[in-house]
């Protein structure tokens, strides 16, 4: 005998991420960056208004940060992945941050209100086009095989320091060396203790993009942190008794999401 319709039923079972859907995730933020790469250079080049370039780089930034969080969501539950967990959430981390790079990039030109970019601007918008299309070539086409998709880890942390994304970063007052791991605001030194340092660190790297509590957690505490998530609460409001007021910026909660640093108004 059928039940009749509307009667319960068991729920059907959560379906696994398909094997490689972590592979596919990370081709997807090959071809944004690729993609905002190319922009970039139109941009630069005067062959694209840079206020429509902007807005076409933050949206692939934006789908960027939705693959990011894919990412780390099957990190978190866990699901079935064909990397190394960490090497995954590291070399995730890293295209995210190229992504943002050159959206950074475009907003300045936008802010400013650059008509005509200088010849070495130029000439470095080529450069970063080149390296995305390297990337994506590499990376990716007719190539799925895993160590030599974290071959590539090695080299990107190695792009990124060289290039002083990782090296020096600044919001309002607050400078961070942190190959020195110091911390001065208004050029006067602040004590931080690691976990302090290294939460301080996520929310720079990804200043004025909310960055979720799972993150904040696997890269401050670790993958095996099982302790109590009001820890990052905690840490959080010891960083903005120290910052928020000297430094010129806020440490702000987005509910059921997690943190982001703004620039004070």
């Amino acid at each position: 005998m059928h039940p009749p319709d509307g009667a319960d039923r068991p729920a059907a079972p959560e379906r696994a991420a398909s094997p490689g859907r972590d592979l596919d995730l990370l081709e997807e933020m090959g071809a944004a960056i690729l993609e905002a790469a190319t922009i970039l250079s139109t941009a630069l080049n005067g062959t694209r208004p840079v206020d429509d370039a902007w807005q076409a780089i933050r949206d692939l930034e934006h789908k960027g940060d939705a693959v990011a969080r894919d990412v780390f969501e099957m990190l978190v539950r866990p699901q079935p992945v064909s990397l190394n967990p960490e090497s995954l959430k590291a070399l995730t981390g890293y295209l995210d941050d190229i992504l943002d790079a050159v959206e950074a990039a475009a907003a300045r030109l936008a802010i400013h209100r650059v008509r005509r970019a200088i010849p070495q601007a130029r000439e470095m918008g080529r450069v970063v086009l080149e390296s995305a299309q390297e990337l994506r070539r590499a990376l990716f086409r007719g190539r799925r095989n895993p160590k030599d998709i974290i071959k590539w880890k090695d080299v990107l942390e190695t792009l990124v320091v060289q290039a002083g994304v990782e090296e020096r970063l600044r919001a309002g007052q607050i400078f961070m060396s942190v190959e020195r791991h110091e911390i001065t605001v208004g050029g006067r030194p602040v004590g931080l203790s690691a976990k302090e340092f290294a939460l301080l660190h996520l929310l720079l790297r990804h200043q004025g993009k909310v960055v979720r509590r799972e993150r904040l957690l696997h890269g401050v505490w670790g993958e095996d942190y099982y302790g109590d998530t009001r820890t990052l609460d905690t840490h959080v409001g010891w960083l903005r008794r120290k910052l928020e007021a000297p430094g010129g910026i806020r440490i702000v909660a987005v509910r059921g999401l997690g943190y982001r640093l703004d620039l004070r108004e």
